[in-house]
């Protein structure tokens, strides 16, 4: 620099000679690499902050879908177990109603009475099938009764041979008693017109209701089967 401010004008030696003396051009070849060095490192660490985050975002998606699908699957389960309740309640709702029609009533009432002028199940049922074929007022009128009560535990028994209403709920309605009485007021009969009509004893809910209560030792469990409910513990 020197150099060249002898060989030039004295203005311009003052020139250079200034802009040679100045800190800015003494330092900027040695800040570069530094400068660069940490504009790398700066990248860098963006670069991993971010592909941890995108890690984290998928992570959390992830999670977010399974708890999702699970809540979505418990929600349709119980939505499903809430709508069979709803269903069986309405129909025990409605066989209840059904129970107490005055037509179902005057049923009970009519055998009731039939059944009280006899000693043994075989003098009542030899009694209402003459009277039935003789086709009398009153064999109609026992008949209409002995088959509307009979209809309305034959769908019982169905509903529940098909799954369609729980026993806790036949275990209640009608119970071991009402099943019980129907029993010993229908069966002598319904097996009396199979023994006349097809020579054989074929009242299936009958069997379905009495398997079980040749033992009636002590209360039976609540049934847990199609086959315990139809064995006679409605």
């Amino acid at each position: 620099a020197a150099a060249a401010a002898a060989a030039g004008s004295p203005k311009e030696a003052q020139t250079i000679m200034a802009d040679a003396s100045s800190p800015g051009l003494r330092d900027a070849s040695p800040r570069r690499p530094l400068q660069r060095r940490s504009s790398l490192t700066l990248r860098a660490a963006a670069d991993t902050v971010y592909q941890v985050q995108r890690a984290l975002f998928s992570e959390m998606a992830l999670i977010l879908t399974a708890v999702t699908t699970i809540a979505t699957v418990v929600y349709f389960w119980l939505a499903l177990a809430e709508m069979r309740n709803n269903q069986e309640a309405m129909l025990f709702n409605t066989l209840h109603t059904e129970y107490a029609r005055p037509e179902m009533l005057d049923s009970f009432f009519e055998l009731e009475g039939y059944r009280a002028g006899f000693d043994d199940n075989a003098a009542y049922t030899a009694a209402f099938l003459e009277e039935r074929s003789k086709r009398t007022k009153q064999g109609q009128q026992l008949d209409h009764s002995r088959r509307l009560i009979q209809a309305w535990f034959h769908k019982l028994v169905f509903f529940e041979k098909f799954d369609l209403l729980h026993t806790k709920y036949l275990a209640v309605f009608p119970g071991r008693s009402r099943t019980q009485h129907f029993l010993n007021l229908v069966e002598p009969l319904a097996h009396g017109i199979a023994r006349k009509r097809y020579a054989k004893n074929c009242f299936d809910s009958s069997t379905r209701l009495n398997s079980k209560w040749s033992a009636p030792t002590h209360p039976p469990a609540l049934p847990t089967s199609s086959n315990e409910l139809a064995g006679g513990r409605l």
